[in-house]
C-alpha cells in the first residue's frame, strides 16, 4: 500500500499532467480552483496534502471522475522502471544468496580440516605422553 506522499505525489502528477494537457499555466488552474498559483505547484509537488473539495473540483475541471485522479498511475515507463529494479535487486539476492552459500559451504569445510587437525593434535599429545611415561619408566630403571 503506498504511504500517504506517495498518494500525494501521484495526485500531484496528475495535477500536473491534466493542467498540461490543457495547456494551462499554474496561474490559469490556480484561478479556475480559486487559489494562488504556489497554492497548485505545492500540491503538484506533494508539498501540501489536497483536500477533498479540491479532489472533487480538479475532477470537474478536468472532466475526470476523482477515482481517476486517485486511481495508482500506470504509466508504462513507471512500470517497466519498477520492473527492472525489482529484476536487478532479485539478482543481487541471488548473487548474495550464493556468496553466502559458498562462503557457509567454506566456513564447514574449514570447519571439518579444523576438527580433524585437532583429532590428529591429540593423538600426537597422547604419543608424547606416552614416550614421556616410557621415557620416565626407562630413566627410573636406569638409576
Amino acid at each position: 500500500m503506498p504511504m500517504e506522499n506517495d498518494w500525494e505525489s501521484m495526485i500531484g502528477r496528475r495535477v500536473r499532467r491534466n493542467r498540461k494537457a490543457l495547456g494551462w499555466t499554474q496561474e490559469q488552474l490556480g484561478q479556475r480552483l480559486g487559489m494562488h498559483q504556489t497554492s497548485v505547484a505545492k500540491l503538484e509537488a506533494a508539498a501540501r496534502p489536497i483536500r477533498v473539495n479540491e479532489l472533487a473540483e480538479l475532477a470537474v475541471i478536468f472532466d475526470v471522475s476523482p477515482e481517476d485522479l486517485l486511481r495508482p498511475d500506470t504509466d508504462v515507463a513507471e512500470v517497466a522502471d519498477a520492473e527492472q529494479a525489482y529484476t536487478d535487486a532479485r539478482y543481487r539476492v541471488l548473487l548474495a544468496q550464493r556468496d553466502h552459500n559458498a562462503a557457509r559451504e567454506d566456513f564447514f569445510a574449514a570447519q571439518k580440516r579444523l576438527d580433524e587437525f585437532q583429532l590428529v593434535y591429540q593423538g600426537l599429545k597422547d604419543q608424547m605422553a606416552q614416550a614421556h611415561a616410557h621415557l620416565e619408566e626407562v630413566n627410573r630403571g636406569q638409576h
